[in-house]
């Protein structure tokens, strides 16, 4: 089974809104969200700056589904600062999304500006599908799908398709959708299982029924 990466919002603003500075203990500072202050040259006061966003700001906010956020990064910094496309071995933008099951920022994220890349397979050759497909997204299945997700792309070396991933944890509705996108349920994973058999190995009755009841 490829590694879980589970998205999970356990923090409050996807920023920090109260940054401490050195030296300005004294002075009586508005801090904005998502900005630092940059003393003006002459001493006369201070000013404010937006902070570029970090991977870890954009997660935060992503897995807090925070839509006003990532539309505000995207405004101020260009798309460049949400695709987080930059590590060929680290999840995307859309990865995470895809994974906390936020249509809204899944469907923001793959349209103009971002363009984020459906397709974009990252360390062990892992998609957004994968990530929506494992936690039971159907939705985004679904839009991810429409897009043009390579519904049958599979990992490497553990061989799981999006529908492996569905079964495994007994996503019925997922299951479902990907089906309907033409997944391929003869796909062999490194254990040699199909969907159904994986399945039928982790219990999962009524996964392992709608696969063998939909073979052709």
């Amino acid at each position: 089974m490829p590694h879980c990466f589970a998205v999970r919002s356990t923090h409050g603003p996807a920023w920090d809104s109260s940054p401490t500075l050195e030296g300005a203990a004294q002075a009586k500072v508005k801090f904005q969200p998502q900005t630092r202050a940059v003393y003006h040259p002459t001493g006369e006061g201070i000013m404010t700056a937006p902070d570029r966003p970090t991977h870890s700001t954009v997660k935060r906010a992503i897995a807090a589904g925070d839509l006003a956020a990532i539309q505000r990064y995207t405004a101020e910094f260009g798309p460049a600062s949400l695709q987080m496309d930059d590590d060929p071995d680290e999840l995307t933008a859309l990865h995470y999304a895809a994974a906390a099951g936020h249509e809204h920022l899944v469907q923001f994220l793959l349209a103009p500006p971002v363009n984020a890349d459906a397709c974009a397979a990252r360390g062990n050759r892992f998609t957004p599908l994968h990530c929506a497909a494992m936690n039971g997204h159907a939705s985004v299945c679904a839009v991810l799908i429409r897009v043009g997700a390579k519904v049958n792309a599979q990992t490497d070396p553990q061989g799981y398709a999006p529908l492996h991933t569905a079964a495994f944890a007994g996503h019925v509705e997922a299951l479902r959708v990907l089906l309907a996108g033409g997944a391929d349920r003869t796909l062999l994973n490194h254990r040699n299982e199909t969907p159904a058999e994986t399945a039928a190995r982790t219990g999962q009755d009524e996964a392992q029924a709608l696969l063998l009841a939909t073979r052709p």
